[in-house]
């Protein structure tokens, strides 16, 4: 779970261990368990390529941006998650 006021350990915790789970709680700032933080830094820094030109957009930009990303870099981005993730659990620094 992220670190959302709303799901404070004492508020929510009885319910999930009620339930037979055991909370996982990330760390404050963890882009590295989030795939998407990964994906937008590569979009990032391909948008910020240059400056826009007449005929672009911004949203054109994004679209091409994102369109070059292969699907073989996006799965390894969610398996570097996945990875990092069982670190988490295992509290393991990442």
């Amino acid at each position: 779970m992220n670190n959302a006021p709303i799901r404070a350990p004492g508020l929510i915790d009885h319910v999930i261990l009620n339930r037979g789970y055991r909370p996982v709680y990330l760390p404050p700032y963890s882009p590295e368990l989030n795939p998407i933080e990964q994906f937008w830094a590569i979009l990032k820094g391909n948008v910020k390529r240059d400056k826009l030109k007449n005929v672009e957009t911004l949203t054109s930009r994004i679209i091409e941006a994102s369109e070059a990303v292969p699907v073989e870099h996006i799965k390894n981005i969610i398996q570097h998650s996945i990875n990092q993730f069982d670190n988490c659990r295992n509290k393991v620094s990442i």
